[in-house]
């Protein structure tokens, strides 16, 4: 007897890109001085991904660093950022990080393996003069995991850093370094489903009554179906959580040989001035696996042979600081 499991797709929307007027987005990986804390005299700059341990690691001489080091850059403060939400997302840094912004501190993540997200508003000044500094530990901790492994804990900003603008009514992009949506997609009586959790975040000064859209598009950007939230008041400081379903009776299924994935976009909208203040776009596949409780695994019903690989995000040279096409490659 066949055993059917519904596939169910969850997408914590962390690298979504930025399309409403309210967003901007843009790289942080240049123009940064880098210091040794045992070493302060011998600064240099560097741009990111970079970690310090690229070539210690692979030389003749037990061990490698691990210590405290500092990144540390000046940031102009542009017509984008004024009346926003400014943030600064890290999308890997090892293994302790704190963000300070003309000289304090922000905040502190730990966790070398997770993205996430600092809101910087409160400590900007108006001015080309913002200091941003950041000041990353890869020594060991045994409160921290992996606590061993068979790979370098190699230290620095080794992924890509992004800076960030959204209204001040958004989705809340302090969840654990995503978007503040959680879609769970799935297959269910031959009908795709999409169900769309979101949290809603006003850090405006007044109440504001908003409503939320979701859209679902085809691989060729038609508009296949449309749901709109009743109006919602969400006051200031205040969180709220929404839940919208989207069900698509005609659509494709995902296979290998044609990954067919539909685009979602989800925006919250100002009700008194009709204007869109906040976006989050992700793509997913809907897709069944099942076992037939001997030796086949099966895909949307059809058996399929799994061959596994694996890699280490290590590359001569570079340690784990690696560029987009090299990931790639």
């Amino acid at each position: 007897m066949q055993k059917i499991i519904v596939s169910i797709l969850v997408l914590y929307v962390f690298c979504a890109g930025f399309q409403a007027q309210a967003q901007t987005r843009i790289s942080l990986n240049h123009g940064w001085s880098f210091t040794k804390a045992n070493q302060p005299e011998q600064k240099q700059m560097v741009h990111l991904p970079h970690t310090w341990n690229s070539a210690d690691v692979a030389d003749e001489l037990k061990g490698y660093f691990q210590g405290v080091c500092k990144y540390e850059r000046y940031l102009r403060f542009s017509p984008e950022m004024k009346n926003k939400k400014v943030y600064l997302f890290f999308e890997g840094v090892n293994q302790v990080a704190e963000v300070f912004v003309n000289n304090i501190s922000a905040g502190k993540h730990c966790g070398g393996y997770t993205a996430f997200r600092i809101d910087i508003t409160p400590y900007l000044i108006q001015s080309d003069s913002n200091k941003i500094e950041v000041n990353v530990n890869n020594s060991f901790a045994e409160d921290i995991a992996p606590i061993s492994a068979d790979f370098t804990f190699y230290g620095g900003i080794y992924r890509d850093v992004w800076l960030e603008t959204d209204d001040f009514v958004h989705f809340d992009k302090q969840t654990w370094g995503n978007e503040g949506l959680l879609i769970n997609s799935s297959i269910q009586q031959n009908k795709a489903i999409s169900e769309i959790t979101a949290i809603l975040v006003n850090d405006a000064d007044v109440k504001k009554m908003v409503t939320v859209i979701s859209s679902v598009f085809n691989a060729d950007g038609k508009l296949l179906i449309t749901q709109k939230s009743k109006p919602l008041a969400i006051a200031k400081a205040e969180k709220k959580q929404i839940i919208q379903e989207l069900i698509l009776s005609d659509f494709e299924y995902w296979t290998p040989e044609k990954p067919v994935l539909y685009r979602i976009e989800t925006s919250i909208f100002d009700v008194k001035n009709k204007t869109e203040l906040s976006k989050v776009i992700t793509k997913t596949g809907y897709k069944t696996f099942a076992s037939d409780g001997k030796n086949a695994f099966l895909l949307n019903g059809r058996p399929i042979k799994l061959i596994g690989a694996c890699r280490h995000q290590d590359f001569a040279g570079l340690g784990n600081a690696l560029p987009d096409q090299i990931h790639r490659r």
